[in-house]
């Protein structure tokens, strides 16, 4: 069935074009007569005057619809009234310029007369189409029905129950029967009943569920055929609409078509006063109670078992909120603004400086693991020991040259000293008990400390190096949860919940487009291309307009917002072809399933 939707945009463009039709169709007959000249009197000026009064109403009504808004436009038709009340008179003679400015004015209402039967028809029936929804999926699921019958149904359940007991119990057990004053059949299910008397007792427990099914079955079947009778209604509007508006026999056949929709009573001859009668009629429609048509049950009657637990226990809730206020508002301060002043400052405003010194290249931005200056100190010694360790213990000292085993050591080079140590090693006690051979060893722990400090200036440099993508990964965090908070904002503003409904939206699309798609393949086209008119197809372009309506809105949620007036134009194409043949209809479908599939 098709979905809520409450905008009327589908049909505002049509609206507009018909509008803008007649004004140029006004402004060129003006043209010829103004040539001819015009011949001044009281009747020209007061059918002027009206003249001017609707224009100014057109006028406001196709700004307001040219801009673009996703609401209904709603029309002060007693102004309309006035207007016509004003140019009623008793005759109008043989003056074209009269005539033309009465069949303007007729025209306009008449556009405007439909608009507002349309528009209100485009809102009241989704909603009833919801509403059908509503039940059918309560019929479909036992634990709904059982609420349904807790909310709605309590005070008829015991009446309706009475009244067809008999026939609710029948077709589950024929366990006793009443004949000639004697109850008979007990003795043909006496051991069943003593043996299995729970089968019994279930047909009792399911009792009233079959009364809450009996009762929506019946609701539903109504409302459905008078759901159908309004969207016939519809279709019938929509056809009509379509129609020409150029002649005189045009614009009666629209009035009759009018009052026949509206059962006005009383067909007076001036096609003014029938107009009257038409918009009072809208008039009084709008201000009766909106949505009348099918509706779900009220907020109190679909609530009311939540409200009473409410009413019970909300009382005892707020003073028990009261007398804990201090801990929750110091709950609320450590938990939620402190966290979200923590998680600003210390996860995003301070890593993000970092990274930017960082890409400045400050000093003190760097990170390290060890001071470049250890290193040099501990190099520095080490050549110093080893240099002086060589000296001492070579043969040759005049030979040596300080600067290039300064050199060699620095590069790992350690062969002069390894000869040393290897002689030590042939005499071992000797030398241990000297010191020579101790303080070879500790030179090579000496060595081992370079090295490690080499090794950790290696990871100093390799950090240096990754510096900023340690400073964005230290942001990430802050941002996932900034960017998540984000997007919960906007998904509520603009969708009204803070979790996803895009793939509720896509489903309904979905639908939407399967059930137009399904619609045009059954209209029948004729010889001429034209479809057939009976009462199942002004059904099928009832559904149709508003499986349209509802694909425009739906698609406006989830399409970029560069986009969308693309997609309305695409759209709406589907109802400015509707003289088109159904192939033509079906090429705008898919040209929608291609352009815009990957974010249906």
């Amino acid at each position: 069935m098709p979905g809520t939707c409450t905008s009327t945009m589908i049909i505002d463009s049509q609206v507009v074009l018909k509008l803008d039709a007649i004004d140029k169709q006004l402004s060129q007959a003006l043209q010829v007569l103004l040539v001819q000249g015009i011949e001044d009197s009281q009747q020209l000026q007061s059918l002027q005057r009206s003249l001017y009064s609707i224009k100014k109403i057109v006028d406001d009504l196709v700004n307001r619809l040219s801009r673009q808004n996703s609401t209904k436009v709603y029309i002060d038709l007693q102004k309309v009234l006035d207007t016509l009340e004003n140019a009623c008179i008793d005759t109008l003679g043989d003056s074209k310029v009269l005539d033309l400015f009465k069949n303007a004015l007729v025209q306009y209402t008449i556009v405007i007369a439909y608009y507002a039967l349309l528009s209100d028809s485009l809102v009241s029936l989704p909603q009833a189409y919801d509403a059908l929804d509503y039940y059918n999926s309560i019929l479909a699921s036992r634990a709904k029905s059982w609420y349904y019958g807790l909310q709605c149904m309590v005070p008829r359940f015991i009446k309706h129950s009475y009244e067809n007991k008999t026939e609710l119990l029948r077709p589950r057990m024929d366990l006793i029967m009443l004949k000639n004053f004697q109850f008979v059949g007990i003795a043909k299910h006496r051991n069943e009943l003593l043996t299995k008397p729970w089968r019994y007792l279930n047909v009792l427990v399911h009792l009233p569920l079959s009364v809450i099914r009996d009762d929506l079955s019946k609701k539903l079947a109504v409302e459905t055929e008078l759901v159908n009778e309004h969207t016939i209604k519809l279709g019938e509007l929509l056809d009509d609409f379509n129609s020409s508006i150029d002649t005189n026999e045009d614009m009666d056949n629209h009035i009759s078509r009018l009052s026949s929709h509206l059962n006005v009573e009383g067909q007076p001859v001036d096609s003014l006063t029938r107009l009257k009668l038409i918009v009072l009629n809208i008039k009084e429609l709008q201000e009766q109670k909106p949505n009348t048509l099918v509706m779900k049950p009220n907020f109190i009657s679909r609530n009311w078992p939540v409200l009473l637990v409410g009413l019970l226990y909300g009382p005892s809730s707020i003073i028990a909120v009261w007398q804990s206020r201090y801990k929750i508002l110091e709950f609320l301060q450590h938990n939620v603004l402190d966290f979200v002043t923590g998680l600003m400052y210390n996860w995003v405003y301070t890593p993000l400086k970092q990274v930017w010194a960082t890409v400045r290249h400050d000093e003190g931005s760097a990170i390290s693991v060890t001071s470049q200056s250890t290193l040099d100190s501990e190099m520095s010694s080490l050549s110093r020991m080893i240099v002086s360790f060589v000296v001492e213990n070579s043969d040759h000292r005049e030979l040596i040259n300080e600067n290039q085993l300064i050199s060699q050591v620095e590069h790992g080079d350690l062969t002069q000293f390894l000869k040393i140590y290897e002689t030590q090693l042939s005499h071992p006690i000797k030398n241990i008990v000297t010191g020579s051979l101790v303080r070879s060893l500790l030179i090579q722990v000496q060595k081992t400390k370079v090295d490690g400090s080499l090794a950790l200036n290696g990871i100093d440099k390799m950090l240096k190096s990754q510096q900023l993508v340690f400073g964005i990964l230290a942001m990430s965090p802050a941002l996932a949860i900034i960017y998540t908070s984000f997007v919960a904002l906007k998904r509520f503003v603009k969708l009204g919940s803070v979790w996803s409904n895009i793939q509720k939206y896509k489903y309904r699309i979905s639908v939407s487009l399967n059930n137009i798609e399904r619609i045009i393949n059954d209209f029948k086209d004729t010889e001429t291309g034209a479809i057939s008119k009976g009462k199942d197809e002004y059904l099928k372009e009832g559904l149709l307009l508003i499986e349209i309506s509802t694909l425009h809105e739906l698609g406006k949620k989830i399409v970029p917002k560069k986009r969308i007036s693309e997609w309305c134009r695409d759209v709406q194409e589907l109802m400015t072809h509707s003289k088109s043949s159904r192939q033509t209809h079906l090429n705008v479908v898919n040209r929608i399933y291609h352009v815009y599939g990957r974010y249906l």
